[in-house]
């Protein structure tokens, strides 16, 4: 009976540690990059964008590839979105705002947009499809900025937003994940803020504009400029998930992981270990049964929903797909 039962334990204990996660990290020739974009194509190749005006795609048996535009090396791309291995987007932060596309493996940048305003700050982008999507902007009055494409991104049209999109004066995103903004369905998307009243969703029916709303997240701990919701994604249409905190440091952070079961209109705080919840995220994705929260302290993964979890020390800015994307020329792959 001994024997049986040391056996079945060395056997549990194999299991778990055979099941354990790793995610194996991969260092940039120039390491200097600080990488807030990401863009997942598949489990072996990525592209990502830094914040000091260089774009990089890396795949696995092939390395890295420099795909920098020139002649912007002071601007920070703080969010890309790739169709496939040759084609991409980038969007930038401050002044200028800038959309750069490129058809050919980053060798040519065109620029599809571009905003002069020296108050302009774009947070994010994302897409529907490789057709449509949309960008916006911190508020400069009391109404977000907000820019959209049908065409893949060769044209932008800025969207009137006077009507919509009410916000507090100034109010905008935090753009280091380029999260805080998630398209799904045929045509609605949800963005959010820092502030009290901090996600907003825009239901689209027939190019006709209805059910926009701020909608309070209690159990995030806002206030201070460093505060707020960063990042937020989907697992149904009435299910999802905000993550926050204050970005200053872990421990000034207090319940920053919200779900909604029913669009936002109701909030809970997860039944999630409070070593989680009381610490900050700057990225959060939902897939299937897995959930993965990150940020420059740490990473945590689920594989079912949340009800157990494994904490990581590796740190990152993003998460897409099993690609994650860092400072000092960091990324890593789950």
């Amino acid at each position: 009976m001994k024997i049986n039962f040391l056996a079945l334990i060395l056997y549990m204990l194999s299991s778990f540690y055979s099941q354990a996660q790793n995610i194996e990290e991969f260092i940039c020739p120039n390491s200097g990059n600080s990488f807030r974009g990401i863009s997942a194509l598949s489990d072996s190749s990525v592209w990502v964008s830094s914040n000091q005006g260089q774009v990089w795609y890396f795949q696995l048996g092939r390395g890295w590839e420099n795909r920098s535009p020139k002649n912007y090396e002071t601007i920070q791309w703080r969010d890309i979105e790739a169709f496939n291995d040759s084609t991409a987007l980038i969007l930038s932060a401050g002044s200028p705002g800038l959309v750069l596309r490129t058809e050919d493996y980053g060798r040519t940048w065109v620029e599809a947009y571009r905003d002069d305003d020296p108050k302009i700050f774009f947070d994010a982008m994302d897409f529907w499809d490789t057709k449509r999507g949309v960008a916006f902007a911190d508020a400069q009055d009391v109404h977000l900025g907000m820019i959209e494409t049908k065409d893949g991104g060769r044209t932008w049209s800025k969207k009137d937003t006077s009507g919509s999109l009410l916000v507090w004066p100034q109010q905008g995103g935090f753009a280091a994940s380029g999260t805080c903004i998630h398209c799904y369905g045929d045509s609605s998307w949800a963005l959010v803020l820092g502030g009290k009243e901090a996600l907003f969703k825009f239901e689209d029916h027939q190019s006709k504009e209805e059910g926009l709303n701020g909608l309070k997240i209690p159990f995030m701990d806002f206030g201070a400029p460093s505060k707020g919701a960063f990042s937020l994604d989907f697992k149904s249409a009435d299910t999802l998930i905000v993550v926050g905190g204050d970005y200053r440091a872990d421990s000034l952070s207090e319940q920053s992981i919200a779900i909604s079961y029913d669009g936002g209109q109701s909030w809970k705080a997860p039944d999630f270990p409070s070593e989680l919840k009381s610490r900050y995220w700057s990225c959060v994705q939902w897939q299937g049964n897995q959930i993965i929260l990150c940020s420059r302290f740490g990473t945590a993964i689920s594989n079912d929903n949340g009800k157990s979890w494994e904490v990581l020390k590796n740190g990152f800015y993003s998460v897409d797909g099993l690609w994650f994307s860092g400072p000092d020329g960091l990324i890593g792959r789950l």
